[in-house]
């Protein structure tokens, strides 16, 4: 029984299991299929009212998009807006329709697809209303277009708002619905579950572990769509912010969070207006929440345009779009979703793009240019500013949407300057539009006065991103004074120009780089037009250049007047002087440049340093007379001594006594005395005023003679090489001018040298043929002496042997020269008809060439052995104030055989004569004497016998020579020192003249 029992029981409790099993599967199945509504019933209030209702919305922003751009076409100026404003509605049309599609694909219910259906009928009569408003706007018919857009316009987009509002709540009508269904479903499945717990303890945990497995796996499966919607909330681009009824945020996606600044898990269950922090952007005042507005008027509510929001960082930007409440099937709100997105950069664009727009409005407005815009490809005027119709005398009436490209030049009345009027083509505007060029042109434009106006006028082509030419702009200035101003300058010049022609100084304008702008006349060897464009200081000779162009440039500081005189270089070498005055030319008060005049006064500038020359000259005569005063005294003095020398030693070899040694030392003292007495005469020579004339002359042998005194005035640093052969041409020549140019050049090369190096002198006979002569100027051909002087000095430069022969020109220093040497040198061998070049490597030396002709003569040399040493036995009367003399003297015309009486004073010689006049055959006598000269001793001999035998020996004297000697009476005349032979032969002279006389 018990098993029975136990069996039965296990029977019932196996049926009851499996009757409860089979419970619980049925009831899980209902379960399950509840479950899967209820999911179902989920997804459908996640996907069609949100989606249904979210397109609605962005449908409802494109139609206030597309009308807010009609708004904007009728304001457009320019067709490149329109083209902008066009293309936009396009794209805002099509977005319509994929919304409506969207919603075509997803709306639920037969009501909803009638809505979708109106609402894209409706929507479809918008195109007609565009394109009529369009065709309005392009009439120029805006007041028209204006009014459809708010009347026709305005009602059309209120209509399709409203649907768009249907469409929505129609949606969340829906979800409402769906909502209460799967509240149903979920009350069924807890009873349910309730009753199967009752229904059996022991197997209500394994039905409660099921159904809670089934429950969990639901739950799963809800959290994957939350999941998933929570993913679609975060991949929408605008932002969305989900509350409760309550106003208490329930979703958040990252957009909403990047720009409130709330993290979600931040954000969760915290009221709205915590998070979304908006203001109004002009006042700064608190907002009222959009989600508070629907909470309280169960409508969608759209932020307004000014609206920022202020992020939890600070940052504030603009927002822009709507909230919606979210209802169930019975209308009861359930929560509002709030959809935003940034617009900062759009509205900063808007902003930036109405302030251009101002910006350029106003500038076109209140220029002074005239502006005129114009469509292509008609050329049909659209916009012209005030200037555009003060220039050319028009009204707007005239111009704007009445004139194309056709009558632009008799609308405008275009001509050239020349009177011809424009064609088409040649119009700028008319090529800017027709051939996509910018043109410029100067144009007259004739008012309906008659007045002509000079215009400067640029136009442009407008391109679109094709390349296509949409309209083109041109811009013209009024320039009629400024040709009227230049026509006065021109006559002006041309004025100035014929008178600055006419004056006999150059005149010469010279801007602030002291570069020539303008020259009434040129040197010769240069036009005006080869003088325009350089710089002036590069006419000024080199030594002059710094200190003129200090001048130049301080008058444009000073502002002051300048004189002053320079000399120019001509192309052709010449050196010319100009005597200048600078005044600074000004404009608007600022100095510009330079007027210069200068006036040439070469010729008068020849005369001064003519003068000057002849001054010098003089100069050098007087002190060339000083230095012969009184080297003559010294000479007188020195030949004295000479003579004593050369005497004694004469008288000391004719003595028997001396040794050989003794004989050659005498005759090298006899020697050297020789050389001094040809040294002081070449002194004298040189420094005495003698005559000028010219007198054949051996070349060598005077070269010779003037190395010997050179050499003495060198220092023994300048070692000399000559090379001088001994030939026997002749030159006609002054021998102390020969002399002096030998003498400039040596010392010339001395100081070259600075007193160090070699001095070469050359000296050979050349013949010069025609080619040959064009070294220098005034040369013929013939035989010439080319005179070589080389030096290892310095070198000179081109510029300055251009110029070495000018009279004062020296590169030596203050006191150190006159600069007269080589002017001297070049004027002596002038007038000795010859030539003298130079040439010169800076560093290498110079060589001076000096060019002599020859003449055919010789010159009679005394070949003739010695003659023995004539002697007398007559009384010679011997008078000197130097007692040696007399003792020296006495001697040798005893030697001689002759009487002497001697007297050192000329009085007792005069006394002695008177007593005893006869007694004496001759009377030898010094020019220079204490008391009585030579001279006047000799005219009281000839008082007392006129025949009276009188031979004249001096040291030197200016005031007799061998001619004027007869005119006092003197039979002979000597200069100290005189050698034995000579002075015995020139007794026997004078004695045998007196004998074939008497």
């Amino acid at each position: 029984m018990k098993n029975f029992a136990r069996s039965k029981i296990v029977k019932r409790l196996l049926l009851s299991f499996f009757a409860l099993i089979i419970l619980f599967m049925i009831c899980g199945f209902i379960f399950l299929s509840d479950a899967n509504k209820m999911a179902t019933l989920t997804r459908t209030i996640y996907n069609h009212p949100l989606v249904v209702s979210n397109t609605s919305l962005l449908a409802s922003v494109a139609v206030m998009k597309i009308h807010q751009n009609m708004k904007d076409l009728v304001t457009s100026e320019s067709s490149s807006e329109i083209a902008d404003l066009n293309k936009k509605n396009d794209s805002n049309e099509k977005r319509v329709y994929d919304c409506l599609n969207t919603i075509r694909e997803n709306i639920l219910g037969q009501e909803g697809k009638d809505l979708e259906i109106q609402t894209r009928a409706l929507f479809s009569q918008w195109k007609p209303i565009r394109e009529n408003t369009l065709m309005l706007i392009r009439s120029g018919r805006k007041k028209e277009a204006s009014k459809i857009i708010k009347t026709i316009s305005a009602d059309h987009v209120e209509k399709l708002e409203l649907q768009m509002n249907m469409l929505s709540e129609y949606a969340f009508r829906k979800a409402s619905g769906f909502m209460k269904h799967t509240e149903d479903v979920e009350k069924n499945i807890i009873r349910r579950t309730l009753l199967l717990l009752v229904s059996g303890t022991v197997l209500a945990l394994l039905i409660a572990f099921f159904t809670i497995k089934k429950l969990l796996s639901i739950e799963t499966e809800l959290n994957e769509e939350r999941n998933r919607l929570a993913i679609t909330m975060h991949a929408i681009g605008d932002a969305v912010i989900a509350t409760d009824r309550n106003g208490c945020i329930t979703l958040i996606n990252e957009v909403a969070g990047n720009l409130t600044g709330w993290i979600d898990k931040d954000a969760l269950g915290k009221p709205l207006g915590t998070v979304l922090n908006i203001i109004n952007e002009y006042t700064r005042e608190p907002t009222e929440n959009p989600v508070s507005k629907v909470i309280n008027t169960g409508h969608i509510q759209g932020l307004a345009n000014h609206t920022l929001l202020i992020s939890k960082d600070g940052k504030e930007y603009n927002i822009d779009d709507s909230a919606a409440p979210i209802l169930d099937e019975k209308n009861t709100l359930l929560g509002v979703i709030l959809v935003f997105r940034d617009v900062t950069h759009e509205k900063q664009a808007m902003r930036e793009l109405y302030e251009s727009r101002a910006i350029l409005q106003a500038a076109m407005d209140n220029s002074q240019a005239g502006i005129v815009i114009a469509d292509a490809p008609t050329g049909e005027i659209r916009y012209v500013n005030q200037a555009g119709l003060m220039i050319p005398g028009r009204s707007k009436d005239e111009i704007v949407n009445n004139i194309d490209i056709d009558k632009y030049v008799a609308s405008w009345r275009i001509f050239h300057f020349d009177g011809t009027p424009y064609m088409r083509d040649e119009v700028p505007l008319a090529r800017a539009i027709l051939y996509n060029e910018t043109c410029s042109r100067e144009l007259i434009l004739r008012k309906n006065n008659g007045e002509d106006r000079y215009v400067f006028i640029n136009a442009a082509p407008v391109n679109n991103p094709e390349g296509d030419v949409i309209a083109g702009i041109a811009v013209f200035l009024d320039i009629t004074d400024r040709i009227h101003a230049n026509m006065k300058i021109i006559e002006s010049e041309e004025r100035w120009k014929s008178l600055s022609q006419s004056s006999p100084d150059h005149i010469l304008l010279l801007d602030r780089k002291l570069d020539i702008q303008f020259a009434n006349s040129a040197s010769p060897g240069l036009t005006t037009d080869q003088l325009i464009g350089t710089n002036i200081i590069s006419y000024i000779e080199n030594n002059q250049q710094a200190k003129i162009k200090t001048l130049l440039e301080s008058i444009f500081e000073t502002g002051l007047p300048a004189n002053y005189e320079t000399s120019y270089i001509r192309p052709d070498n010449q050196i010319v002087y100009y005597e200048s005055r600078v005044i600074p030319r000004k404009l608007s008060g600022d100095i510009v440049g330079l007027t210069l005049s200068a006036r040439d006064i070469t010729d008068k500038k020849r005369m001064e340093i003519q003068k000057e020359l002849l001054e010098a000259k003089l100069r050098q005569a007087q002190k060339m007379e000083a230095i012969g005063t009184l080297s003559g005294g010294i000479a007188h003095d020195f030949n004295n001594i000479l003579a004593i020398i050369l005497g004694n030693a004469e008288l000391a070899m004719e003595d028997g006594l001396a040794s050989d040694s003794l004989q050659t030392y005498l005759n090298e003292i006899k020697i050297a005395g020789l050389r001094a007495r040809q040294m002081v005469k070449q002194i004298l020579n040189f420094s005495r005023q003698s005559s000028l004339e010219k007198e054949p002359v051996n070349i060598s042998q005077l070269v010779i003679e003037s190395l010997r005194l050179i050499r003495s005035s060198l220092p023994t640093t300048i070692h000399i090489d000559q090379d001088i052969p001994f030939i026997s041409t002749v030159i006609m020549a002054n021998p102390t001018q020969v002399n002096q140019v030998l003498m400039n050049l040596c010392i010339n090369a001395s100081h070259a040298m600075n007193n160090e190096g070699t001095l070469s002198v050359n000296l050979e006979q050349i013949w010069l043929g025609k080619d040959d002569v064009k070294i220098a100027e005034d040369l013929k051909p013939g035989n010439y002496v080319r005179l070589s002087v080389i030096d290892t000095g310095h070198g000179i430069s081109e510029d300055i042997a251009n110029k070495i022969f000018d009279p004062y020109f020296t590169t030596k220093e203050t006191g150190k020269g006159t600069g007269m040497g080589l002017s001297v040198v070049y004027g002596i061998v002038k007038a000795h008809q010859g030539a003298i070049t130079l040439y010169s490597e800076a560093g290498k030396g110079t060589i001076f060439h000096v060019y002599l002709p020859t003449i055919d003569k010789k010159i009679r040399e005394d070949t003739a052995s010695p003659s023995p040493t004539p002697r007398g036995n007559e009384r010679i009367l011997l008078v000197d104030d130097e007692e040696m003399i007399i003792r020296m003297a006495e001697k040798i015309l005893t030697s001689l055989g002759y009487t002497v009486d001697s007297f050192q004073e000329p009085e007792k010689a005069l006394r002695q004569f008177q007593k005893t006049p006869d007694h004496y055959d001759m009377v030898i006598t010094d020019m220079t004497m204490p008391g009585l000269s030579g001279i006047r001793l000799s005219a009281e001999l000839n008082k007392i016998r006129a025949d009276i035998p009188i031979l004249l020996c001096t040291g030197y004297s200016e005031k007799i020579n061998e001619t004027t000697a007869h005119d006092y009476g003197i039979s002979k005349f000597l200069i100290k020192p005189i050698t034995k032979l000579i002075f015995a032969e020139s007794i026997r002279e004078v004695l045998k003249n007196r004998q074939s006389v008497s």
